[in-house]
Parts: C-alpha cells; structure tokens; sequence
C-alpha cells in the first residue's frame, strides 16, 4: 500500500508490504526498512525497525516517535480517486470498515464465489471480532486488504461483482 504522508508540513512517500514472515517491509522516500510491530497495553505501538527498538504513540494527528512529536495526515491516493469516483459511490458491492480495526482473517479471497450474507473478512475492533458479510452473491472481485493489517474507518476493504 502506498500513502502520502505529510510530517510537520513535509511530504514523503511510504509504500508498506507485508513479508510472509509477518515482518512488514516499508519504503520511506526510497530507503527500505524491515519493521516487526508490536501492540502495546497503554495504546502505542512497538516498532523493531532494522534491529531499533522505537516506541509510537498516536493522538488524532499528532505522533510521539520516541519522544518527539509529529502533526502527520496520510492521503491513501487509491482510496481517494475510488471515493471520487460516482461509480464507487454507487456500487453496492463494496464494503468498507465502519470503524478502525485490524484484519483479523480473510474467509474469502479475490476470485471467490460468495454468497449474500457470507463471511469474506473477520476485523477486529473494540476487542471485538466482527464479520464482515458479501452484500450481495457474486465474485470477489477485489480485497484491498491483508490479513493483520491496521484500517482506519472508511478503509475500502473489498468488491463484489
């Protein structure tokens, strides 16, 4: 996936990919970091970026990166020319996380048949597990999402056609 992000008004680019080891490969402005990312109790979140060790926490959008603070907003390019789009907006085959969660499972990857009312991806939010259904009987046509990753509500998280 890659965001625009904007740090104290400036603009850098961040493409993150999940390693089949779990690990996360991310690529800030050109340089590539392996980060393992750990939950903390109090909310934060542990990185191990490249064998250091940071802690992050995250307030609306303000972020302490190891005791420095950073006013960040991140525009996800794809789901901003989808929201655009008057045929995104008037599909009913899409469906999108209602509030922030992780992607617990995927129970129905692209090229699936799926019936309406069948689970396709399991988020998990609030300490809640929440199945997320196929609004309609169809093909998955596209998962925008993998498993273990972070949305934000309004994350686009699949398509049915």
């Amino acid at each position: 996936m890659l965001v625009s992000v904007e740090m104290n008004g400036k603009s850098v680019e961040v493409e993150v990919r999940e390693r089949p080891d779990g690990r996360l490969q991310v690529n800030l402005d050109g340089k590539d970091f392996q980060v393992e990312a750990r939950e903390l109790p109090e909310g934060g979140v542990s990185l191990m970026i490249d064998n250091e060790s940071l802690t992050v926490y995250r307030t609306g959008d303000t972020l302490y990166i190891g005791g420095t603070q950073y006013r960040v907003r991140a525009e996800d390019p794809l789901k901003k020319e989808l929201l655009q789009s008057s045929s995104f907006q008037a599909s009913v085959g899409t469906v999108t996380a209602v509030m922030p969660g992780n992607v617990k499972k995927i129970l129905a990857g692209e090229g699936m048949d799926v019936q309406e009312g069948q689970g396709v991806v399991v988020l998990e939010a609030m300490k809640m597990e929440n199945e997320l259904e196929a609004p309609l009987s169809g093909i998955v046509k596209k998962m925008y999402v993998s498993e273990g990753q972070s949305v934000e509500a309004g994350t686009l998280l699949f398509e049915i056609e």
